[in-house]
């Protein structure tokens, strides 16, 4: 997915330089932005925790590295965390970003399935801007 050393520089500090170097500093910059946003949400998770009611992936993921009879595969456990909450977000981003632009090209390829039904395309636009 994307460019390989971007996608190499999520893993350390190391590679971000490394990334920067190669003239990619925009996309570097970007991914520390976007782990600074990653980060305030399992900041937030943490402090709402409830081991019993796990609400999505995240709590899930906390509750398995706080518990101690869970053998620890690496010291950085947060840092897997992170990339892992990181994983799920960019493959979502990917995926809808791939299905709207399917949908238009065919809505541009098939004018006919505009006219057809436009209350329907209405509909699911307004409910798609009113929920997110």
């Amino acid at each position: 997915m994307g460019n390989p050393f971007v996608n190499l520089s999520m893993q350390s500090k190391t590679m971000l330089k490394f990334v920067e170097l190669l003239g990619l500093a925009n996309m570097s910059g970007m991914m520390v932005e976007i782990w600074a946003i990653i980060d305030k949400v399992i900041d937030k998770h943490k402090a709402t925790l409830d081991v019993d009611n796990p609400r999505d992936y995240t709590d899930c993921y906390l509750t398995t590295l706080m518990d101690e009879s869970t053998p620890k595969l690496k010291h950085d456990s947060w840092l897997n965390c992170r990339n892992s909450v990181m994983d799920l977000f960019m493959a979502g981003s990917e995926t809808t970003s791939t299905t709207l632009t399917w949908a238009v090209y065919f809505m541009a390829k098939y004018p006919e399935v505009q006219v057809k039904n436009p209350k329907a395309l209405v509909d699911f636009f307004t409910f798609t801007l009113l929920t997110t």
